[in-house]
């Protein structure tokens, strides 16, 4: 048995800040649709626990643009971070697909600048089993690679 796998990346979305209403007219934001990494990191951020994999994307992501990342409060469950933006105790960063459709009264939604990106994906066995392979040709396919 190998302990060798393969990852296979089949999306990428942008990550989305989630602000709390007085922050947002504090920042002067009220008619932006982003905000920057620079504002953010002046900020209280309500973040996934270091161990927890959008956290490790988001260190890496600030790491790369430059920016240090902020004081951080760690939470894993969105609903409570989305829930303590909306009592004013901080922002929150999340993929977009991850969001609400609506979001809880006092938070209000931005895009990041520059963009942070969320890899998606699959880590495959080296060898994997005829219906892996099948599975995983589908999805190469179906993601363009």
């Amino acid at each position: 048995m190998t302990n060798q796998a393969h990852a296979l990346i089949t999306d990428q979305e942008p990550y989305l800040a989630v602000l709390p209403t007085p922050l947002v007219s504090q920042l002067g934001l009220s008619m932006a649709t982003t905000v920057s990494l620079d504002q953010l990191a002046e900020q209280d951020l309500l973040l996934p626990s270091q161990g927890h994999p959008l956290r490790r994307e988001l260190d890496a992501n600030f790491k790369m643009a430059g920016t240090p990342l902020p004081s951080v409060e760690e939470e894993d469950a969105l609903d409570l971070r989305l829930t303590k933006v909306a009592q004013f105790l901080g922002a929150t960063l999340a993929p977009q697909s991850s969001l609400p459709t609506e979001l809880p009264a006092g938070c209000q939604l931005f895009g990041l600048s520059p963009a942070l990106l969320s890899s998606q994906g699959f880590l495959a066995p080296a060898q994997p089993s005829e219906t892996a392979r099948v599975f995983l040709e589908w999805l190469q396919e179906q993601s363009g690679q």
